[in-house]
C-alpha cells in the first residue's frame, strides 16, 4: 500500500468518525426533545400518562439502538420519520417531526 492510499484511507476513516459524533449529537439533541416533549405532556394532561409514557420508552430505546448499531438505528429512524409523514401530511409537521429523524437517520446510516 502506498503511503497516499494510507493517507486517503486515514483521512476517510476520520471523516466517517467526525460525522458519526456529529450524527450522535443530533441524536442525543432530538432524544432530549422527545424524551422532555413527552415528560411534560405527561405532567400537562389529566390523561394519557401511560400513551407518553410509553412514547417516551420508545423513543429512549430507539435512540439507545441507534447510537450501539448505527445502521440499524439509522433505518428505524428514517422509518420513522417517513411514517410521521405519512401520519401529519402537512408541511409544518413534516418539517418539524418528519424531518430531523430523517436526518439523523442518513447521517448514522451514512457515517458506519
Amino acid at each position: 500500500m502506498t503511503p497516499d492510499a494510507i493517507s486517503s484511507s486515514s483521512t476517510a476513516a476520520k471523516s466517517r468518525m467526525i460525522m458519526r459524533w456529529i450524527a450522535r449529537a443530533l441524536l442525543a439533541i432530538w432524544t432530549a426533545f422527545w424524551l422532555w416533549f413527552n415528560v411534560a405532556s405527561m405532567i400537562g394532561e389529566a390523561d394519557g400518562h401511560i400513551h407518553h409514557l410509553r412514547m417516551a420508552l420508545i423513543t429512549l430505546c430507539v435512540a439507545i439502538a441507534a447510537w450501539r448499531w448505527p445502521r440499524a438505528g439509522g433505518a428505524v429512524l428514517i422509518l420513522a420519520g417517513v411514517l410521521a409523514a405519512l401520519a401529519f401530511p402537512n408541511v409544518a409537521a413534516i418539517s418539524l417531526l418528519a424531518l430531523p429523524a430523517v436526518v439523523v437517520g442518513a447521517l448514522l446510516m451514512l457515517s458506519r
